[in-house]
């Protein structure tokens, strides 16, 4: 199957899929995309192919609408990271459930390399979540205090209070 293939990094199926042409952004039952499960697990070689195969790369899950990016970023994908963003990914789409962008993400999880390659592509420092969370916000609360202090470089507003 196209998916577990996606999800283990199995090359060879993949590839064989492609070139059968099957549709690269066919969701599963849990709405994710083949790109999405190799961005959430880390898969490069399976995300270059689906990327050279020109796979939406904002396709978000269907469960708590995470796009590729901010699955990558969340979980410390930098690599990953750095394809959707070549790929022109949307560094600024939060997700439909709680309003997270991939900055709230890689801020959250202390991936300050990530946090980097978002604010190099232009990642909007002070959209908040649906509660209020800002990446400041976020990165302190979690005692994140080299992402706190990229952020203030960046200019973040210490002044935007959650809810």
């Amino acid at each position: 199957e196209f998916f577990a293939a996606a999800a283990a990094g199995d090359v060879p199926v993949v590839q064989s899929a492609i070139k059968l042409g099957v549709d690269i952004n066919w969701k599963n039952p849990d709405g994710e995309t083949p790109l999405y499960i190799a961005s959430s697990e880390g898969h490069s070689t399976i995300m270059e192919m689906l990327l050279n195969a020109n796979a939406d790369v904002d396709i978000a899950s269907r469960y708590f609408e995470y796009t590729p990016l901010y699955i990558a970023s969340r979980r410390g994908h930098s690599t990953i990271v750095e394809m959707l963003l070549n790929a022109n990914a949307d560094v600024n789409i939060a997700d439909g459930y709680y309003g997270n962008t991939p900055l709230l993400g890689a801020s959250k999880g202390g991936h300050s390399t990530i946090v980097e390659m978002l604010l190099n592509a232009g990642a909007d420092v002070d959209i908040a979540n649906i509660n209020g969370g800002t990446p400041l916000w976020i990165a302190s609360s979690r005692g994140h205090s080299t992402i706190v202090e990229m952020l203030l470089n960046a200019n973040a507003d210490v002044n935007i209070a959650d809810r």
